[in-house]
């Protein structure tokens, strides 16, 4: 029986290769029970991909997350990343370092052409610099460090910094426009770039069409065209997923936490850029010691935030740097440990009362005279809130009740967004949730360094930020940022409290996947191809065992 069986296997799988034999984009499979066809002729080549209004397809302008998305189609970067945010030459051939650490020299890969056939080189990276340095873009702030750019030739740039930066590649992550781009007509402006899709047509009012570029440097895609569906919200989003009129969804566009994608899908979750954290105002006296700061942050059940308020949509964070990164340290959790937290607290020279409430006496008037005043001064403080973010009102929520349980007296105060950013501002708060993109080389410079809104600056923290841009080889910097996050653990500034994840939600149909990250939802769509036994969808699994 089995002879016989294996005999009609490969019956069928000569069959299927004689007539797959003539067309060069078929590729045939054998899966024990049935053959399967990928992109002939009689299957869909035609990718759907949903995005939201577009005010600009300049990736360096648009506000649209779905339009940036998109646009990773068309434009490239001088350096990608991998999932783990270790760097990989795009744009760039190669590159070296000056000693100083405060230099790149950047050799830009030749023979590369832009849609419209004109020629690739350096003087449109140094234009793409310049239109972002002096213009209010996606990227201004990240290059904010660079002090100076010049193109020696037209195949080397070089880039000076203003100080030695971490992870310099990732400040060059920004996509690469042509030297004639100006801010002009922004609304009109049609996307030439030098990546694996290029812009063709805007077949109806609401469709965009891109076409493979045939003038790629590497293996040309096997799906043909992909067209961009403007589509009005997330709901219409979820919707036109759910009816398969779109191929894929991120969870930019689509709410995961109140929609789940149906039908046969493959989810490829990253964590972002995006770290929330609760702020301390460390100017103010309950906090100025670093024992009371600690305590605080032991008290927060991080993990109960992450899994009940953002139902896991969410990494905890242990520290400022985005828990993917290869250089992130593995920092052990402190867990919860109630007589280490009054312990530590009466380092800072806090009691519990017969209430439970912590006290502790606090000198006023002239400290140095004889008899100082002292008054009893007691542990409380107020978490603020702006009053339209619902998420963050339940999560100082979670964080309040867990003060107040402990003894230290907490309330929460709802502002509008106005004067919640005004306050922060004039640092008139002090405690208060807020959410910060960080910068893509994790540098916590802008922080903790600059004027940052803690009220915070220690020499010793200023030190080993500034060492996280000295290392020259992959163990000294891994080094150089535990340091960094084992110091941070032990000042408590603030508390970071989660990244977001986001997420890539393919149609099974797609394959060629690969794993996304906070650079690129996109990434190596040259890749993509679609996958159909006997017209209906499949699933496949990559060779790491990933759906």
């Amino acid at each position: 029986m089995k002879k016989r069986y294996y005999m009609k296997i490969a019956l069928a799988v000569f069959l299927c290769l004689l007539i797959a034999g003539c067309s060069i984009n078929e590729k045939v499979e054998n899966d024990e029970q049935e053959n399967v066809i990928v992109n002939n002729s009689e299957n869909p080549t035609v990718l759907n991909l949903g995005i939201d209004s577009i005010d600009t397809f300049n990736p360096l302008f648009t506000s649209s997350s779905s339009v940036f998305d998109a646009m990773q189609l068309i434009f490239e970067p001088l350096f990608s990343f991998d999932d783990t945010l270790n760097p990989i030459c795009e744009l760039a051939d190669s590159y070296t370092v000056s000693e100083d650490r405060k230099s790149l020299a950047i050799k830009i890969k030749q023979n590369i052409k832009w849609h419209d056939g004109s020629d690739f080189n350096a003087v449109d990276v140094l234009h793409t610099i310049n239109l972002i340095r002096y213009n209010e873009t996606n990227y201004t702030s990240l290059l904010s460090c660079i002090s100076a750019a010049s193109c020696p030739d037209n195949y080397t740039l070089s880039v000076t910094f203003s100080r030695a930066v971490p992870n310099p590649e990732a400040i060059l992550s920004f996509p690469v426009v042509q030297n004639s781009v100006t801010t002009e007509n922004l609304a009109d402006y049609i996307p030439i770039g030098t990546g694996p899709y290029k812009y063709y047509e805007k077949s109806t009012s609401n469709k965009i069409r891109l076409t493979v570029n045939e003038m790629w440097r590497e293996n040309i895609p096997s799906i043909a065209e992909i067209d961009l569906n403007i589509l009005k919200n997330k709901e219409e989003s979820a919707s036109a997923f759910n009816a398969s009129e779109t191929d894929i969804i991120t969870s930019k566009t689509m709410d995961l936490k109140s929609n789940t994608p149906r039908g046969e899908i493959s989810v490829q979750d990253y964590v972002s850029d995006n770290m929330v954290f609760l702020g301390i105002n460390n100017a103010e006296s309950v906090f100025t010691g670093v024992n009371t700061r600690k305590a605080i942050s032991y008290l927060i059940d991080k993990e109960s935030i992450v899994t009940n308020e953002l139902f896991s949509r969410a990494v905890v964070a242990k520290s400022t740097i985005n828990p993917s990164a290869w250089y992130c340290p593995d920092i052990p959790n402190a867990g919860y440990d109630a007589d280490y937290i009054r312990e530590i607290l009466a380092l800072d020279g806090w009691s519990q009362n017969e209430n439970g409430n912590f006290i502790r006496d606090k000198i006023v008037g002239e400290q140095e005279s004889e008899n100082p005043e002292t008054i009893s001064e007691k542990l409380k403080c107020d978490i603020l809130v702006n009053d339209d973010n619902e998420e963050r009102y339940r999560i100082a929520q979670r964080i309040g009740d867990a003060l107040n349980e402990f003894g230290i007296e907490c309330s929460i105060i709802l502002v509008s967004f106005e004067d919640y950013s005004q306050r922060i501002a004039d640092k008139q708060y002090q405690l208060f949730i807020g959410e910060i993109k960080m910068p893509s080389n994790m540098d916590p410079y802008d922080l903790l360094v600059s004027e940052n809104y803690f009220s915070y600056y220690t020499q010793q923290m200023h030190e080993a930020i500034y060492r996280l841009g000295t290392y020259t080889t992959s163990e000294e910097e891994k080094n150089a940022f535990t340091q960094y996050a084992n110091l941070f653990n032990e000042e408590v500034p603030f508390v970071p409290l989660f990244f977001r994840k986001e997420s890539v939600i393919f149609e099974n149909r797609i394959s060629g996947t690969s794993k996304p990250n906070m650079f690129a939802s996109y990434t190596e769509p040259q890749n993509w191809y679609f996958t159909v036994k006997n017209n209906n969808t499949i699933q496949e699994e990559s060779a790491d065992g990933n759906i």
